[in-house]
């Protein structure tokens, strides 16, 4: 009787179906690696942040897809150490592109284990954050602008709450009135 046998064989694959589903429209860039650095599974969002689109990349070595990896040994010390089991998380790393353009990423590096309990490889998922850290550093250069405009200005100039409190006032306003700006 195969009939067990058969609705195991399905439901693995009904498993390794959802299994892909899940990781290829996973909202962060996503990629399964084998023991040796070899792309086992991405998701789109991978293919699309890293420009990989248009090449096949399973069977690939990660280091044949990325050479410049090779010259950074703390990326490949890394590898190495997941591979033997650490978990690696990043919130903000800056990243210089092939092409020499800084990229900022937020990444986690864990190891996957096979049905023995070994580690059978690593799964990397990837945030590229650079349009956030550009509008943050816009954010200060602005908020130091208007504050320098506030400071600096000969006449006197204040922020007051509706109900007619101040919120900040400039030196030039406190000198106007003869109050301290704490005042």
């Amino acid at each position: 009787d195969i009939t067990h046998k058969k609705q195991q064989q399905q439901e693995l694959e009904r498993s390794e179906s959802q299994l892909r589903i899940l990781i290829e429209n996973a909202p962060a860039a996503v990629a399964m690696f084998d023991s040796e650095m070899r792309y086992i599974m991405t998701s789109r969002r991978w293919l699309e942040d890293y420009r990989l689109e248009e090449r096949n990349t399973i069977g690939v070595r990660h280091y044949d897809v990325f050479p410049e990896i090779r010259n950074m040994p703390s990326w490949t010390d890394i590898h190495q150490r997941a591979l033997r089991g650490e978990r690696f998380d990043m919130r903000e790393d800056c990243w210089v592109r092939a092409d020499g353009h800084r990229e900022w990423n937020q990444w986690a590096i864990h190891p996957w284990h096979d049905a023995k309990g070994q580690v059978g490889g690593i799964v990397m998922l990837t945030e590229v954050i650079t349009a956030r850290k550009v509008a943050e550093a816009q954010l200060r250069t602005s908020e130091a602008m208007n504050r320098a405009a506030m400071d600096k200005a000969p006449i006197g100039k204040a922020l007051v709450q509706p109900d007619g409190r101040f919120i900040k006032v400039n030196p030039a306003l406190c000198r106007l009135l003869g109050y301290s700006e704490r005042e």
